[in-house]
């Protein structure tokens, strides 16, 4: 069985908890899945202060490490996809969820998420939904996921908006080609070559902790733990010839820029 997280942003059991219901539904009716459910309104997550300590000295130097943010990681680190139901509030992610983002920053530098899959579903009343699916899809590819062509679905403009047949029908077809695109993800799980950025960053970053006196700590440690130094990339993914070069070119290219100023 495939392991769903559903991350439910809505600051209220309005709109969102309605179409994070229904995404849970559909998935354990696949019979492929099951689930977990996070309800983020209902977690106690400090607001991040920006001290850096979790890039600097590692996470456990957070002052609220043992809150719920850690809770919504680890469940992220046991799904095999990750499914975020959000609504659109000034065209952007609330303040909840990007505070977890904030919260999680650390996971930039040491990303743990390879090999599983993110969808992400925006609730919205007018417009601006598609840039909020962007703008997760990049941060957890940071993150090492994979993602899904996520949905944008219709929640009404206010709590108390009535929806027409119509837009009720488009929102079920919507989210229902959406978990089907996941589960199709999650049971195929197929590896792939990096893209070149993605290579680039690996090489550029791990590089610059090798040979920077500025490399922080708990980065440099977090590479050394999980072999990347030694690696070609984060996963264990044979590289074609032309990425194979590209990496050693970045490695060469990153060394001799830092020996250059020191």
């Amino acid at each position: 069985m495939k392991k769903i997280l559903i991350i439910d942003a809505g600051l209220k059991p309005g709109w969102t908890k309605k179409t994070a219901d229904t995404v849970m539904e559909k998935f354990m009716a696949s019979g492929v899945c099951v689930c977990e459910r996070v309800n983020l309104r209902d977690e106690q997550i400090s607001s991040c202060k920006g001290c850096a300590l979790c890039l600097e000295r590692g996470e456990t130097s957070c002052r609220y490490f043992d809150d719920s943010a850690n809770k919504v990681l680890n469940q992220m680190i046991w799904a095999d996809g990750i499914v975020t139901v959000t609504p659109n509030y000034a065209l952007q992610v609330p303040a909840i969820l990007k505070n977890v983002y904030d919260r999680l920053a650390f996971v930039f530098h040491r990303p743990r998420l390879f090999g599983k899959f993110s969808l992400v579903i925006v609730v919205q009343g007018v417009y601006g939904g598609g840039k909020i699916v962007k703008y997760i899809d990049e941060l957890m590819s940071f993150w090492g996921c994979g993602h899904v062509k996520g949905a944008v679905t219709n929640g009404g403009i206010y709590p108390t908006s009535k929806l027409s047949e119509s837009a009720l029908i488009q929102n079920e077809l919507a989210i229902t080609k959406a978990v089907d695109r996941m589960t199709q993800a999650v049971r195929k799980n197929k590896t792939k070559q990096p893209t070149f950025f993605k290579l680039a960053i690996f090489r550029m970053t791990r590089s610059s902790l090798r040979y920077s006196p500025d490399a922080l700590k708990a980065d440099k440690a977090y590479f050394s733990d999980m072999g990347w130094f030694e690696s070609h990339y984060y996963t264990e993914v044979k590289l074609d010839p032309v990425r194979l070069t590209f990496g050693i070119l970045v490695d060469r290219m990153i060394r001799q820029s830092i020996h250059s100023k020191s």
